[in-house]
């Protein structure tokens, strides 16, 4: 196992010198910390009721986006106006 000094993030001398590798390894150094955190014992936090109404609502809206576009497009056949329910319903979706 890779000793924790390895694992740190490196320190960035100026803001010009910040790019996206030095941001990613800071993150995956905190979820790193964080996995092992919880492998050892450690609660998960608690989410926040806001972030877990939205995700609610983000996968009812999903659910029901498929179950539309399903039935529009169950027939061999579709009717001549299918085009335009998935456009209405994708429009409808992507609104939400």
């Amino acid at each position: 196992m890779a000793q924790w000094t390895e694992l740190q993030p490196r320190c960035v001398a100026s803001i010009e010198a910040y790019t996206f590798l030095d941001w990613l390894q800071r993150y995956q150094f905190e979820v790193q910390c964080r996995c092992l955190q919880l492998a050892a014992g450690r609660p998960a936090k608690e989410r926040r009721a806001e972030y877990v109404r939205i995700e609610t609502e983000i996968t009812e809206t999903k659910l029901s986006y498929s179950i539309n576009v399903g039935h529009v497009f169950c027939c061999v056949y579709p009717h001549a106006t299918a085009t335009d329910n998935f456009n209405e319903l994708s429009l409808a979706y992507l609104d939400r």
